[in-house]
């Protein structure tokens, strides 16, 4: 009897085969109701038992439950800190690496495309330093002056920008080398651009003037004599002359602006044949906005237009001049000729 309630309580090796997980319990549970409600003492000694070595079981459960936990912030605790550290590191470091690669692709691109006038400092004997002339400063003048030419200026054509050498200098070392930001980036430009660098000289004549050399890329030495209290008329004409050279067409703009259609004129002759490609189309409309101001023939004018747009058949400017100025100026006279 015992043994057929024990096999209904415990359904047997046989019925443990046949039956599922969750069925088991189920079966079980309700054996045990059945047989404990028959108050059977077999029963109620073997349930014992059976529930003891169920706890027994859990508890040992627990107990590798909690061991492995244990292990795991232990061990593997320090690990995925240290796994998510290193990822944390490598993402930082390719975050360096990108900011560094657009800062080079920054610099290179801002070297390709500079077209800028850097005015170094001007050298000048010790003597002249004694008394106080400075070449970083006469330099300054010579920039600042610049700035107000082109500031003064009304046209169309490119501006280069203007910089000092002595400040272009961004104290940013670079480790184990000793060259700054600064020096790479002047170094680029230096290599693929298209600045132009002004230097010179400053030194005391035999009468005890002064004598202001001016020389750049472009830039034909050129010297020019004066007082010793003429230094400020030395850096205007310097300035003047630095800006004839390095941006002709709008240097004759600027003249021409200012009512100096002659001196306009007669720049942009001598200057076309020798500039650079690129100002030609500018000199040539200048010129004969320069010849139309001063009387002179709207023939010649229309004609200087006209090479302009042939060099550059999208000057747009001249193209309007060449519409609403030259042509119906010298429609009259072919009338009459006509007639």
């Amino acid at each position: 009897m015992a043994e057929g309630l024990l096999g209904g309580v415990l359904g047997g090796e046989e019925d443990e085969e046949a039956a599922s997980t969750k069925a088991a319990p189920e079966a079980f549970a309700a054996a045990v109701a059945a047989n404990l409600a028959n108050h059977s003492p077999e029963v109620a000694a073997e349930t014992v038992v059976f529930l003891r070595k169920q706890t027994e079981l859990l508890e040992a459960q627990r107990k590798t439950v909690e061991a492995e936990h244990e292990y795991f912030e232990l061990e593997w605790g320090p690990r995925l800190l240290g796994i998510r550290l290193r990822t944390g590191f490598q993402v930082f470091i390719a975050l360096v690496a990108t900011v560094i690669g657009v800062g080079i692709a920054i610099m290179i691109h801002d070297a390709i495309t500079s077209r800028r006038v850097v005015i170094e400092p001007l050298r000048m004997p010790a003597t002249l330093a004694a008394r106080g002339f400075d070449g970083t400063i006469t330099a300054g003048a010579i920039l600042d002056e610049l700035s107000r030419l082109q500031d003064a200026t009304r046209s169309s054509a490119a501006v280069r920008g203007l910089s000092g050498g002595w400040a272009d200098n961004i104290k940013l070392e670079v480790p184990e080398t000793g060259i700054s930001i600064g020096e790479i980036s002047r170094l680029l430009r230096e290599r693929f651009g298209h600045d132009v660098h002004i230097d010179g000289d400053l030194i005391e004549t035999a009468t005890g003037g002064l004598a202001l050399t001016i020389r750049g890329q472009g830039v034909p030495p050129k010297t020019f004599n004066g007082s010793a209290k003429e230094l400020e008329k030395l850096t205007v004409v310097a300035a003047e002359y630095v800006y004839s050279k390095s941006q002709p067409t709008r240097w004759a703009n600027f003249l021409s602006n200012s009512g100096r259609d002659k001196e306009a004129i007669e720049f942009c002759r001598t200057a076309v044949a020798s500039a650079d490609p690129a100002e030609r189309p500018g000199l040539l409309n200048s010129w004969a906005l320069s010849i139309l101001s001063t009387g002179g023939s709207n023939r010649e004018a229309l004609a200087l237009v006209r090479a302009a747009v042939k060099l550059q058949p999208d000057y747009w400017v001249a193209h309007t001049n060449i519409r609403f100025r030259y042509v119906w100026s010298i429609e009259p006279c072919r009338s009459s000729a006509s007639n």
